[in-house]
């Protein structure tokens, strides 16, 4: 019974460590997998066992001694086995993951329009209602999600209820209602602070202040409206930082991400991510309810679409 509890002890950490895998294949329960490998793996060691005794007796009883050297062999190098993979598998592991690509996408999705983008006046923080046509385009970017097959692992959208709510309208629009109470949000992916200019008309304030201003204060990369944030703040105080130590691991590691935000967090998340600089980003502006989607092969971009456009293509 000796070598029975040997080669018992050393199988089931091996089935341990393979379970998670073969049980999602076979799509069972971890803890059922767990279950039946483990009398699977106390049935085969038996009659491991089983099997060399007998043969032991037959080559006794034939004075088969020719047979010996190689059965102990097998014996042996069945024993080590285990032994063998748990000295190897680090490395095994880390070979095994630099030949698979981590590829998956980023998917930006802007709010769709908002009742203050209707009426043209600068939102900010202000937490508003989207518009109705505004609803149809989240819906549009669900179905156009649905269509070209993408599926999430992880959401994040902002705190205020525009890009939530158009994230949870294209979610369920994609057939993937179930990510809506998972969704993950966050200020730090909010809106631009406008400061002084929240709630003013934009035409009324060209009037006010005059055009060339406005467009400085719109479009500039580190100058900030009258008590509020540049796009430079929302890079490096917001966007920056939360990316980085939030969601850049989950692309790397291959997932699919939805970030619905706003458009300037989003803008700002492009500089991050070096698809634009500050000096051109003021050149990119990113329509609402419009999925903009980023593929990526060994954590770098090698893709760069707005999903309307593949698809129609």
């Amino acid at each position: 019974y000796g070598p029975i509890t040997i080669m018992i002890g050393r199988f089931l950490p091996v089935v341990r460590t393979f379970a998670p895998f073969f049980a999602g294949v076979v799509q069972m329960p971890y803890r059922l997998f767990i279950f039946y490998s483990t009398i699977g793996a106390f049935v085969w060691v038996f009659s491991l066992c089983w099997l060399g005794f007998y043969l032991g007796k037959q080559i006794q009883a034939h004075q088969l001694d020719e047979y010996l050297t190689p059965i102990v062999i097998v014996i042996v190098v069945v024993l080590l086995c285990p032994t063998l993979y748990h000295l190897l598998k680090d490395k095994i592991k880390k070979k095994s993951q630099e030949r698979i690509p981590k590829m998956g996408v980023l998917v930006l999705l802007r709010h769709g329009q908002s009742q203050w983008n209707l009426e043209n006046r600068f939102t900010g923080f202000h937490d508003v209602e989207l518009s109705p046509l505004g609803q149809e385009e989240a819906v549009r970017a669900g179905q156009q999600i649905a269509e070209a097959g993408i599926v999430f692992d992880v959401v994040f959208t902002s705190t205020l209820k525009r890009a939530a709510m158009t994230a949870e309208l294209a979610l369920n629009a994609a057939g993937q209602g179930d990510q809506v109470a998972r969704m993950i949000r966050h200020d730090d992916l909010r809106e631009r602070d406008y400061g002084d200019l929240t709630g003013l008309n934009k035409d009324e304030t060209k009037t006010k202040y005059g055009e060339e201003q406005v467009h400085i204060w719109r479009r500039s990369y580190d100058v900030q409206p009258p008590g509020g944030e540049s796009l430079k703040d929302v890079v490096e105080n917001r966007v920056r930082p939360y990316y980085t130590e939030t969601i850049k691991p989950l692309v790397d590691a291959g997932q699919n991400v939805m970030i619905a935000a706003h458009g300037n967090s989003l803008r700002a998340l492009l500089i991050v991510l070096g698809e634009n600089t500050p000096e051109n980003i003021n050149e990119t502006e990113i329509p609402t309810g419009s999925p903009l989607v980023l593929e990526f092969d060994n954590c770098k971009v090698v893709a760069k679409y707005y999903l309307h456009e593949k698809l129609a293509a």
